[in-house]
């Protein structure tokens, strides 16, 4: 999501001497500006003025407020395409399931009923993890302002956490000699 309100930024930019396109994009990208250190500003706000100072900033607030409502928008939608273009669907699911040979206890095993079992919650979960990823970009980018960012740290959490399953992974084929040699014959 931030990738793409970087070329709002951008076409807002380019379109400047457009009359009527170039306020309709300004109008966008200030929309889907981040509003670095907002809470920053906003407790030094209260802190020295109190709640008349919060009101003098009150414009950035609404502003953050629209940057996360469209910051998770974006992220849902995403997710959801995510979900669907790559394989992840109840259906296809349910697919490689019944490929398999698994199936679910207490169900048919057939595919219909697989698929209907996932689809309780698979869209479920996508959307909810979704708004989760869209708040904790947003509010990352909100809070830790000019010093990183929340879409650095959800790349940076991802990239170690892989780097940690590779490591787990060598490691039990070093203590399991066996082990490494049947999956490497595979």
């Amino acid at each position: 999501a931030t990738a793409l309100f970087a070329n709002v930024k951008i076409w807002a930019f380019a379109t400047k001497g457009i009359p009527i396109l170039s306020n309709i994009l300004e109008g966008v990208a200030w929309a889907t500006d981040t509003p670095f250190n907002l809470f920053q500003k906003i407790v030094l706000s209260i802190a020295g003025e109190g709640i008349t100072g919060l009101m003098a900033i009150m414009p950035e607030i609404g502003q953050g407020l629209v940057y996360l409502l469209l910051m998770v928008i974006c992220c849902v939608v995403f997710g959801k395409l995510w979900v669907e273009l790559g394989g992840q669907s109840a259906s296809n699911i349910a697919q490689q399931l019944q490929n398999s040979g698994m199936y679910i206890p207490g169900f048919r095993r057939d595919k219909r009923i697989i698929e209907n079992v996932l689809d309780r919650y698979i869209p479920q979960i996508t959307i909810m993890g979704s708004i989760f990823v869209g708040l904790l970009a947003g509010m990352g980018n909100m809070l830790l302002g000019g010093l990183s960012s929340g879409t650095g740290i959800l790349l940076t959490v991802g990239i170690v956490y892989k780097l940690y399953e590779e490591l787990a992974h060598q490691q039990i084929l070093g203590n399991y000699p066996l082990l490494q040699k049947i999956l490497s014959k595979q």
